[in-house]
């Protein structure tokens, strides 16, 4: 099964009835003690105890053991962070890369800090970098390398081109996407 559709599959909200309500004693850290008790029952204050009981029950399960008692949703789940994990540490190299979407949160002298998916996990740029992401604009990324080497004398490391793949500010598209 695709992973993209196993991954929309299992995003699908639980039950359309589903409401969250979040009071100002969650925001503040507060706990509601009634609530604590009926969700934790005898093992309410030993939170210790309870984990190393965890513990002691999982301890000679293999991930395969996990996956059977734990039914089709761990099974589907563990399918898609197999996979991530598989793209993360692949050495393959995008073909094609242009900018993705990206917001510029603040700019200093010699860097830019722009976030992408999340405004709490903002991303710091030097202004070479930012001025080298013009040049992806879908084109095989080796041309767009050799004219930032060329013409503007920026040199960019795999490292830096994998940073800013991981945060979106490059995707991987082709100009005849």
């Amino acid at each position: 099964m695709d992973i993209e559709i196993m991954r929309t599959a299992l995003n699908q909200p639980q039950s359309i009835d589903a409401e969250v309500n979040i009071s100002g004693d969650i925001l503040d850290g507060k706990v509601n003690k009634e609530w604590l008790r009926s969700v934790w029952g005898n093992w309410y204050g030993r939170w210790d105890e309870f984990y190393q009981r965890c513990a002691d029950l999982t301890e000679g399960l293999d991930w395969r053991n996990v996956e059977a008692l734990c039914g089709a949703e761990v099974l589907l789940r563990s399918q898609i962070v197999k996979a991530a994990h598989d793209k993360l540490i692949a050495n393959d190299a995008p073909t094609c890369l242009r900018t993705g979407n990206f917001q510029v949160y603040s700019i200093s002298e010699d860097h830019v800090t722009v976030t992408t998916y999340s405004p709490y996990d903002p991303l710091d740029i030097s202004k070479q970098v930012m001025e080298a992401l013009a040049y992806f604009d879908g084109r095989p990324v080796t041309e767009s390398l050799d004219i930032i080497t060329r013409q503007k004398n920026i040199p960019l490391t795999s490292k830096v081109l994998h940073t800013l793949l991981d945060f979106g500010v490059l995707i991987e598209e082709c100009e005849d996407s």
